[in-house]
């Protein structure tokens, strides 16, 4: 089961995060899965693709106060930064237009802005 969805701008492709804390990306053409990114160990509840496509942001939460973030180079596949701090339960996430930071937010009112130069 999937929870979030995302495209990258282009459309060329679909990502969906699922129960099981795997993050898959599909070709929208022909929906075959082309690359299983794995990483988190949380279902995973957010995903968001950075404005010029090249990175992807998946957020994991349990709802019971357990959460991470991660930051992946998409072409690669690979996870750049595991983003860590908050301590209640994740609620979301943005790449700012610059593509360079990314706002993650919980529910203990918190929010942490990040720079994706040093995670």
């Amino acid at each position: 089961m999937s929870y979030a969805f995302a495209y990258t701008l282009d459309s060329e492709t679909f990502v969906a995060g699922t129960q099981e804390g795997k993050i898959l990306l599909y070709n929208p053409s022909t929906w075959a899965v082309v690359s299983t990114l794995e990483g988190h160990d949380l279902p995973v509840t957010d995903i968001v693709v950075s404005p010029d496509g090249s990175l992807m942001a998946s957020g994991a939460d349990n709802h019971d106060g357990e959460m991470s973030a991660r930051v992946w180079d998409l072409m690669k596949g690979k996870c750049l930064h595991v983003l860590e701090g908050h301590s209640k339960r994740f609620t979301g996430l943005i790449f700012l237009p610059d593509g360079c930071r990314i706002v993650t937010s919980s529910c203990c009112r918190s929010a942490y802005l990040w720079e994706l130069e040093t995670g």
